[in-house]
């Protein structure tokens, strides 16, 4: 009796998940999404899930600021996906309300009290550093 109840239980889960597979794969259409995938390296993935210009800019900054600043972002809402995903990436550094360091993303260039230009990224945006005291 319990040999046949495992049988069950073993056969509906294997058709749940076949079910679930499909679904993702075709229904929701990620069925493309795996393919173009699976044929990037690790910098290619992130960059087709964030998009070029935003993954640009954040490996821009990532190769800019040194590893253990501070950094502030701009031009993100708090809580976006997107800043989650930069904030994701430039690890170690840590993000504070007090930044030694401002990434700016798709906001004009502004003066700052107490800091001045630091790199530009083309047009889509900028880092600022804080003055020395």
């Amino acid at each position: 009796m319990k040999k046949i109840v495992l049988h069950i239980l073993l056969a509906v889960w294997i058709v749940l998940w076949v079910m679930f597979l499909a679904r993702e794969l075709f229904v929701k259409g990620a069925f493309r999404d795996y393919r173009i995938l699976a044929g990037r390296t690790l910098d290619g993935k992130r960059s087709y899930v964030t998009g070029d210009s935003l993954y640009g800019f954040i490996e821009f900054c990532r190769q800019n600021i040194p590893d253990r600043a501070t950094y502030a972002f701009e031009g993100f809402e708090d809580g976006a996906l997107d800043k989650r995903r930069a904030t994701y990436y430039l690890y170690p550094r840590t993000e504070t309300p007090d930044p030694e360091f401002i990434c700016a993303y798709m906001v004009p260039v502004r003066a700052r009290e107490g800091y001045s230009l630091y790199r530009e990224f083309g047009d889509t945006g900028y880092i600022v550093k804080k003055d020395k005291e």
